[in-house]
């Protein structure tokens, strides 16, 4: 006799459902389950600094360019609506000084921002600046590395 209304049915469902599901067992709510077996993929962030103002905590986070795989793909433009943004100008200045439309500046900005993987413009000027200097030092390097062979 079963006490839900369903039938006597209702208990092969059910284990068949808990089958279906490997056998796992349903957490309650609110309550997460462990993976099972899947690693997350380290993202490559780290915590740069650390503090408490005002009754709130922060956390300043920073994550590394991969520049050895290859450089992003920055068309000449991209590049020099980054460069002057990265000076301070605005887009409608940038617009100005490279002649064309301030919307046109923003998706020259907004294409860059997809090749560096960016969320914000203060995050793609920040990238824009480590890949520069990651660029400049890896070919600073190279002619090192040739002189010692």
């Amino acid at each position: 006799m079963t006490t839900n209304g369903r039938g006597p049915d209702s208990g092969a469902e059910a284990s068949s459902e808990a089958e279906r599901h490997d056998g796992a067992s349903h957490a309650p709510s609110g309550v997460f389950r462990a993976s099972s077996g899947h690693k997350r993929k380290d993202s490559g962030w780290s915590v740069a600094a650390q503090f408490e103002q005002e009754g709130f905590s922060y956390r300043v986070l920073r994550r590394p360019l991969d520049v050895a795989r290859s450089a992003p793909g920055l068309t000449k433009r991209e590049e020099d609506a980054l460069g002057l943004a990265c000076a301070g100008h605005t887009n409608k200045s940038i617009a100005r000084l490279l002649e064309v439309s301030p919307s046109t500046v923003g998706v020259l900005l907004f294409r860059a921002a997809g090749k560096l993987n960016a969320k914000s413009r203060s995050e793609l000027l920040s990238n824009y600046e480590q890949l520069k200097a990651a660029l400049l030092l890896k070919t600073t390097e190279a002619p090192a590395r040739d002189r010692k062979k």
